[in-house]
C-alpha cells in the first residue's frame, strides 16, 4: 500500500504522526475537508482578520498560505488584514527546543496577538 510506504519512509520526521487505521472516521472526513472550498469562504469574511504562521512550518506553507487567503480577503473587499508569519516556529508558534529540551514559543506570538486585539 502507498501510505504504508509513505508512512516509512517519513517515520523520522519531526512532524510525523502515524496514519489512522482504515476503519478510523479519520478516512470519511478526509475528503470533505479536501473537497472544501476554503479561499470561497475566505472571501466572504468581512471582520477584520489576523492571519498567523509558524515560518518553519511542515504542514502550511506559511508565505503561500497566507498570500492566498489575504488575495482572497482583499478580492472581496476587506482592507482589514493582517499576517504574522514568526521566523524559526512550528505549525504550533514553537522554536526547537532549548538545551533543556523544553519547546519555547516563538517571542512575538504572544505580543503580536495581544498588540492585534488591542488595536480592534
Amino acid at each position: 500500500m502507498r501510505l504504508d510506504s509513505l508512512a516509512a519512509a517519513l517515520r523520522d520526521r519531526s512532524w510525523f504522526f502515524p496514519p489512522p487505521p482504515p476503519d478510523d472516521a479519520y478516512w470519511v472526513l478526509s475528503p470533505m475537508f479536501a473537497g472544501h472550498r476554503t479561499l470561497e469562504w475566505w472571501s466572504r469574511v468581512r471582520v477584520p482578520v489576523l492571519l498567523v504562521y509558524g515560518a518553519d512550518d511542515q504542514r502550511v506553507q506559511a508565505a503561500r498560505s497566507a498570500e492566498r487567503i489575504a488575495a482572497a480577503l482583499h478580492g472581496a473587499g476587506n482592507s482589514d488584514v493582517t499576517v504574522q508569519i514568526h521566523p524559526g516556529a512550528d505549525h504550533t508558534f514553537r522554536l526547537a527546543p532549548g538545551p533543556g529540551g523544553w519547546p519555547v514559543t516563538a517571542p512575538g506570538y504572544v505580543p503580536g496577538l495581544l498588540d492585534w486585539l488591542a488595536k480592534r
